[in-house]
C-alpha cells in the first residue's frame, strides 16, 4: 500500500520519505516470422501465390521471461473460417500449405504465440491467384488418322478433351479435301 491507507484528504501526515519497489511483470513472447524466400512478415502484411505453389512460413519464437511459448497457426478463408488446410510442424517451426487447383481466393494466416499469461498475434493476408491449366487434346477416333474417306461429308468422332478448370472447351477442326 502506498502512503496512508486510510487517507481521507484532510489532517493526515502523508509527508515523508517513501520507498517504491518496481518489479518487471510477465512480458509478451515474441515471434520472428519469415516467408519461404526469407522476407520478414509483420502484422498486417500481405503475400500472393499461385494455385499449385507451396506456401511456407518459418516461425521462430522466444519468451524474455524464459517461459515456453505455445504456437497456434490458423489458415482461414475470406469469411474468417478455419480451413483446416496447411500443416504446422512445432518441431521445426514451419507452416507448409500446398495451394491446389480450386484454392483461388483470399485467405488469412494468424500466428498466435502465448506464454502462461499473454499472447502475441501476427496476421498475414494471403491471396491465391488462379492459374489456367491447359486442357487435354481431344483424341481422334474416326476416321483414322490420314485415312481416305469416300464421302465429302465424313463423320468425325473424337474423345472429348478434359479441362481441370471449369472452363468451357471449344473445338476447331480442319478437314482437307484431296
Amino acid at each position: 500500500t502506498f502512503g496512508d491507507s486510510s487517507f481521507n484528504g484532510t489532517n493526515q501526515g502523508t509527508y515523508g520519505r517513501y520507498e517504491l519497489e518496481v518489479s518487471m511483470g510477465n512480458r509478451r513472447p515474441t515471434s520472428v516470422i519469415t516467408d519461404g524466400i526469407g522476407n520478414t512478415v509483420n502484422d498486417g502484411d500481405g503475400r500472393a501465390i499461385n494455385e499449385g505453389d507451396i506456401f511456407t512460413l518459418d516461425i521462430s519464437v522466444s519468451d524474455p521471461d524464459g517461459d515456453t511459448p505455445t504456437v497456434t497457426v490458423v489458415l482461414a478463408d475470406g469469411g474468417g473460417n478455419d480451413t483446416g488446410m496447411g500443416a504446422y510442424d512445432s518441431g521445426t517451426g514451419v507452416l507448409t500449405w500446398f495451394a491446389g487447383q480450386g484454392d483461388e481466393g483470399g485467405y488469412s494466416v494468424t500466428v498466435t504465440v502465448c506464454d502462461a499469461e499473454v499472447c502475441t498475434v501476427t496476421t498475414l493476408s494471403l491471396t491465391v491467384n488462379g492459374v489456367n491449366i491447359i486442357p487435354t487434346t481431344p483424341g481422334q477416333v474416326a476416321p483414322v488418322d490420314a485415312a481416305m474417306v469416300p464421302t465429302l461429308t465424313p463423320t468425325l468422332i473424337v474423345d472429348n478433351a478434359f479441362d481441370p478448370d471449369p472452363d468451357t472447351i471449344t473445338y476447331d477442326f480442319q478437314l482437307y479435301y484431296f
